[in-house]
């Protein structure tokens, strides 16, 4: 058999779609593989067919074989790590230790840096310079040879993190100010500098990348850079122009090389981004889309506060990947129990879930649900699908009863008795004992 592909992530595709078409395989976690050939000769094969999202990672830890053999990536394979990180990086280009210290005056930026001073791992850039055209030009020269260094040293991966720090982004020098005033960009004045930035620096690495190609009478290395849209960047520099959303202006549009990575931290997950309660967050999806027609996204399906209760966002995730796949999804993460090296089976199950929704957005969910009980749990499916049956319901019981404290955030607190009748726990502990 020779399987062709267009692509370097086309292998693994490739070899997962010819088993699952002429074997009859499926994994449904690193230790659970099924087959089932009902033993015909090799028949004629006319397959095309590629991943909706191109790009997708696990949610939770899992075995390398369940990683490729459930159809995931992993990040470090699509991401550029910058001293160590992939994401929360961008003082790692531009370290405060030596370009915001003053006992180094040969490499001192000031400007570089937001006028609110914080602790090293959450000090934030000022993507303006605070307004100094040397200093911004020196500033994105500093990042360019940056990742220019990065690129060189990993040539097989195309994608690399500029992403602000784990914070507010809150530079009050006077150009930062202006970007956000009202006749300018408003609330989306922090999103607009760092869009323009990345254009700027991008625009760069491409030269670099497209004179290389040329001396060397080769294609282009494909190369992207990607943003955060997270905290209070996550506003697009976009308007509503006849119920349409538009760039506010055209410096706000993402050259063809520049990605925002979407994080609506804000979103309630039990719900999908069709819903009236995730408006204002998928507005802001649609606005990032209309400046962008690539977009990286990192969702959530794990409630924080409380880390290893279940979260009811099993169904409306697939929903939610959808809604972000009409709109330009070329990456997928949702981030779930990441550090939890144990998990639960209906953790698992999120997982399963990721695999098949992240391959094709139209599966159904019912249908994935019985097909992973009857395979993953076997003798088990009865009792274990009643427990999960009764576990959904009673989360989707507490939206409506407690619906100030259960609203579906990643951050409400549901370790309350009242939430959890003992009688209930019991009879599920009766369906695990059985």
């Amino acid at each position: 058999m020779f399987l062709q592909t267009k692509g370097v992530y086309g292998y693994q595709n490739a070899v997962l779609a010819f088993m699952r078409h002429v074997l009859g395989y499926e994994m449904y976690s690193g230790d659970i593989v099924t087959f089932d050939n009902n033993g015909e000769t090799l028949p004629d094969l006319d397959i095309i067919e590629r991943p909706d999202f191109e790009l997708h990672v696990p949610s939770q830890p899992v075995s390398v074989e369940a990683e490729y053999g459930m159809g995931f990536l992993n990040r470090n394979d699509l991401f550029i790590s910058v001293e160590g990180r992939d994401q929360h990086n961008s003082t790692s280009y531009l370290p405060p230790s030596e370009y915001n210290n003053p006992d180094k005056p040969d490499t001192y930026h000031e400007k570089w840096y937001s006028t609110v001073q914080r602790d090293a791992d959450k000090q934030q850039l000022c993507y303006n310079a605070r307004g100094d055209a040397n200093e911004y030009d020196a500033m994105v020269n500093a990042v360019y040879e940056k990742m220019i260094e990065l690129l060189e040293a990993n040539p097989y991966i195309s994608n690399i993190g500029f992403t602000q720090q784990d914070g507010d982004l809150d530079c009050e020098c006077d150009t930062c100010k202006a970007m956000n005033a009202a006749d300018k960009y408003g609330s989306a004045g922090y999103s607009a500098g760092i869009v323009k930035f990345c254009n700027s620096v991008s625009r760069n690495v491409q030269k670099y990348l497209q004179d290389k190609a040329d001396a060397a009478g080769t294609s282009k290395r494909e190369f992207n850079i990607v943003f955060f849209a997270y905290g209070n960047t996550d506003v697009p520099p976009a308007k509503l122009v006849n119920g349409k959303w538009a760039p506010i202006d055209e410096t706000v549009v993402c050259d063809e090389n520049v990605f925002p990575y979407i994080a609506p931290i804000n979103a309630v997950y039990n719900k999908s981004f069709y819903d009236d309660d995730n408006a204002q967050e998928a507005a802001k999806v649609d606005g990032w889309a209309a400046c962008s027609d690539k977009i990286f996204y990192w969702l959530y399906e794990t409630n924080y506060s409380c880390y290893l209760f279940p979260y009811n966002s099993y169904d409306t995730i697939i929903e939610t990947y959808r809604y972000c796949f009409d709109r330009g999804a070329k990456y997928i993460y949702s981030e779930g129990q990441h550090n939890q090296p144990i998990v639960t089976h209906f953790t698992k199950l999120k997982e399963y879930l990721n695999s098949k929704a992240m391959f094709d957005a139209n599966v159904n969910f019912k249908d994935v649900c019985d097909d992973f009980f009857a395979n993953y749990f076997r003798e088990a499916a009865t009792p274990m699908r009643q427990f999960f049956d009764e576990m959904q319901a009673q989360l989707r019981y507490l939206e409506t009863a407690y619906p100030e404290s259960v609203r579906g955030s990643i951050f409400d607190e549901v370790e309350e008795a009242a939430y959890w009748p003992k009688r209930m726990l019991d009879r599920w502990v009766g369906y695990i004992d059985e």
